[in-house]
């Protein structure tokens, strides 16, 4: 999946610069070429974005598949300040062999607060062998969907209109 992304964004970078030498070349006028230099690097920021919440997606949901299901305690939060509050629940459970775990989730949530209080139940997933590597039920799903679509959102409006404007 790596190499096919990389593949694709080189092609693209190709085809726009290719685009744009001509465009420039037959006397565009130097304004839309700038223009379309910031949209390709605008939705080159954001086809990385998008590879980073489907790897984050696939993940997530490579845990949901080959996971272990539980009952988890949120038992504290710890909380970073970068720009906003960022909470990393940090939860208790017991595995299949009755073992007590307690981690600090490596997912940050800003909203975590809202839905989740201390000492709430939440399902999780867990992988058997390394508890460390779990998600909370459906709250990191949706998060990783939403990475996804945000990033889409600015990119593709951005793709096509740099397309668009060095074409015509």
């Amino acid at each position: 999946m790596k190499k096919m992304f990389l593949i694709v964004l080189v092609s693209y970078v190709s085809m726009i610069i290719f685009l744009q030498w001509r465009y420039f070349y037959y006397g565009g006028k130097p304004i839309y070429f700038w223009l379309s230099v910031f949209l390709v690097i605008l939705s080159i920021i954001s086809l990385l974005g998008i590879k980073s919440g489907l790897n984050h997606f696939l993940s997530i949901r490579y845990i949901c598949k080959n996971g272990v299901s539980a009952k988890a305690v949120i038992k504290d939060f710890n909380v970073e300040y970068y720009r906003t509050k960022t909470y990393y629940p940090i939860i208790q459970f017991r595995d299949t062999s009755k073992i007590l775990h307690k981690y600090q989730s490596k997912v940050g949530m800003s909203i975590v607060t809202k839905k989740y209080k201390k000492g709430s139940k939440v399902k999780i997933a867990y992988i058997e062998e390394q508890p460390d590597k779990f998600i909370i039920f459906p709250a990191y799903y949706y998060q990783s969907l939403m990475e996804i679509f945000m990033f889409a959102f600015i990119g593709i409006p951005s793709l096509i209109a740099s397309i668009i404007l060095v074409i015509s």
